[in-house]
């Protein structure tokens, strides 16, 4: 049985934040089993924003978290390594409304986390299994698909219809099972 995970210790980092151009100050904590990541803002008083679908506030030019009463940017990055490296339960303080981009991927959490240590926790890991195909389609043609499948596997698709960038459309595929978050989507960064 796999059991969740959390930070052995905390750790602190500042960098400036990708559409602000503000200093920001990071501490990424510990949390209990069955918590969550959850961001707090500690410039502010203000209710804790987790980590969730449900708190998504916009995704253009980056993803922010909100919980109606402020809002947290930029998170990807954080999330990413967050996730990559198995991370079920985390508080981030943060000093400012956005997560510093550091180097525009998600290596320098990925170092964060393993300098602050992995600490596994008594409670069973969560997971979501996929029974049956489910996909959506927008009005502009883009489109998103999930498919049963023993792993987490990801296919991306970036097509452009214009004259001056269809030699630049590509499709990749990352089969967790075989490659590693480390090597091969940590270092990824912002597309721009």
């Amino acid at each position: 049985m796999l059991r969740q995970r959390t930070l052995a210790s905390k750790i602190n980092a500042s960098g400036v934040g990708l559409h602000t151009g503000k200093k920001v100050s990071l501490t990424l904590m510990p949390a209990d089993a069955d918590a969550g990541i959850t961001f707090v803002r500690t410039d502010i008083h203000s209710n804790p924003i987790k980590a969730s679908f449900d708190n998504v506030n916009d995704t253009r030019l980056q993803t922010s978290l909100s919980n109606n009463e402020v809002r947290i940017s930029t998170v990807e990055h954080l999330l990413s390594a967050l996730a990559g490296l198995g991370i079920d339960n985390a508080i981030i303080q943060l000093d400012g409304p956005e997560v510093p981009i550091m180097d525009g991927s998600a290596r320098p959490f990925v170092f964060m986390i393993q300098s602050a240590g992995i600490k596994e926790q008594t409670k069973p890991k969560k997971f979501i299994k996929i029974k049956k195909e489910i996909s959506i389609t927008t009005d502009n043609g883009a489109y998103a698909k999930l498919s049963p499948y023993d792993g987490f596997k990801v296919t991306h698709s970036l097509v452009y219809d214009d004259e001056a960038r269809k030699g630049h459309s590509s499709k990749t595929t990352v089969d967790f099972n075989s490659t590693t978050y480390l090597k091969e989507i940590s270092r990824s960064r912002t597309y721009g």
